[in-house]
């Protein structure tokens, strides 16, 4: 009884979102930290600036937010959800590679070390995705790890303090002129990134103007890659 009078209040909620046509008001929204901090929220100046009157929330844990109760307005994921209650759009996709700081790749070789020496750092099993596994595989030897986390934007910023070297996603990565792809070999497998929205929510006037610029965003990234 209780979950049904609290499913009707979502509902009730998430209508009345759809249907605030202002350009005011928060918005939140569950995504990948590593893509929030470090590829999103640098380029999110010119967004704010034409929308000064929107606040933007970043939901940036590891827990699978319930977009049926509103925990958030919309998710961007790496793994597609199969809740047939979702609209679930394809927005862009990331490609992974082995990056370390260029001084600190200096430095190692200086000690005559092979890139299969370096101490890496990287996630707990838990939290490797099934691309990141294909990488290692393909990387033909056994990571020296000396540091893991839950979270890609740990791995950043301990590659970045060149603490050791780390799988990262390019587009991360490349936000960075100091991290060097270590790997040329590598297949380019790439990962889809879904949006993942409630249809009563998608009308909404403030989320279809950020969906816009995120989806620009991630087209300016993808007409960049390939052409590298």
């Amino acid at each position: 009884m209780i979950e049904k009078i609290d499913s009707h209040f979502s509902s009730i909620e998430r209508t009345l979102f759809g249907k605030d046509k202002l350009f005011e008001g928060p918005i939140k929204i569950a995504m990948p930290g590593a893509l929030a901090n470090h590829f999103l929220i640098p380029k999110m100046k010119t967004f704010l600036n034409e929308y000064p009157k929107i606040e933007i929330q970043f939901l940036t844990g590891p827990e699978v937010v319930n977009l049926l109760k509103r925990d958030a307005d919309m998710a961007i994921r790496l793994v597609r959800p199969n809740t047939k209650e979702l609209i679930i759009k394809k927005i862009g996709s990331i490609s992974l590679n082995l990056y370390g700081h260029r001084d600190y790749i200096s430095e190692q070789k200086r000690q005559k070390k092979q890139i299969n020496e370096f101490p890496f750092i990287g996630l707990f099993d838990s939290s490797t995705s099934e691309l990141e596994q294909k990488v290692i595989q393909q990387l033909k030897f056994e990571p020296n790890y000396q540091m893991r986390s839950h979270a890609w934007s740990s791995v950043y910023v301990a590659v970045a303090n060149q603490c050791g070297i780390g799988i990262l996603p390019d587009i991360v990565a490349q936000q960075n002129s100091n991290l060097l792809p270590l790997s040329e070999n590598l297949s380019k497998s790439v990962m889809p990134l879904w949006l993942v929205i409630h249809p009563d929510v998608y009308n909404n006037n403030r989320v279809k103007v950020f969906i816009d610029f995120f989806s620009k965003l991630m087209e300016v990234k993808e007409l960049i890659l390939s052409t590298l």
